[in-house]
C-alpha cells in the first residue's frame, strides 16, 4: 500500500512551497479538498455538515433495537436469506415461503458496542443510528505557503471512542 499525496512528500516532490508538509497530516481515512473559498466559510460548512449512516462493528450503542418475533417482510428477508440469519443468531425457519423469527432478537442495546452481527442486522432493516462528520485536521495557505494543523474536538463518527 502507498499513499498518494498531491502535494508531495517532501519538498522536491512539492508543487508548491511548503505544500508536501500537509502530507503529515494525512494519515487514516482521510481526503484533499482543494478550493479557492474563503477558509472561514469551509470551517463552517465542515461543522454543519453531517449525514445519519449504519454504525460500524465497536462504536457504543445509541439506541435500542429489537426484531420482534413473527412473519419477517420478505422484501427485506427472502427464504433464501434464512441460512444467514440464523448463523447472525436468529433463531428462524421457514413457514409458507416466508421467513418466521421465532423469539424476540434484541440487536442492540444503549451503552452496549455494536458487534459484526449487529451492524449487519441493523443495516439490513434500515437503522442509522450513527452520524457521519467529516473533521478538518490541516489547511494550507497558498498565499503565505504555510501548513498549519487545525485542532478539532469533533470525531469522524459520533460514538466512536478516540
Amino acid at each position: 500500500y502507498q499513499r498518494r499525496v498531491h502535494g508531495g512528500r517532501c519538498e522536491e516532490e512539492s508543487s508548491s512551497d511548503n505544500l508536501w508538509k500537509v502530507s503529515r497530516y494525512l494519515t487514516g481515512q482521510c481526503g484533499i479538498l482543494c478550493t479557492d473559498r474563503d477558509k472561514k466559510e469551509i470551517k463552517e460548512f465542515f461543522s454543519n455538515f453531517s449525514v445519519s449512516a449504519f454504525p460500524k462493528q465497536g462504536e457504543i450503542s445509541e439506541i435500542d433495537f429489537t426484531i420482534p418475533a413473527g412473519l419477517l417482510p420478505p422484501d427485506r428477508c427472502p427464504v433464501q436469506m434464512d441460512p444467514f440469519l440464523r448463523k447472525l443468531g436468529l433463531n428462524t425457519k421457514i413457514e409458507r415461503g416466508t421467513v418466521l423469527l421465532l423469539d424476540d432478537f434484541p440487536v442492540a442495546r444503549k451503552g452496549i458496542p455494536y458487534s459484526s452481527e449487529c451492524t449487519k442486522l441493523l443495516e439490513l432493516w434500515g437503522q442509522k443510528s450513527s452520524t457521519f462528520r467529516l473533521t478538518l485536521t490541516s489547511h494550507w495557505d497558498r498565499d503565505a505557503r504555510v501548513a498549519k494543523r487545525i485542532k478539532s474536538t469533533v470525531s469522524e463518527m459520533e460514538g466512536t471512542a478516540e
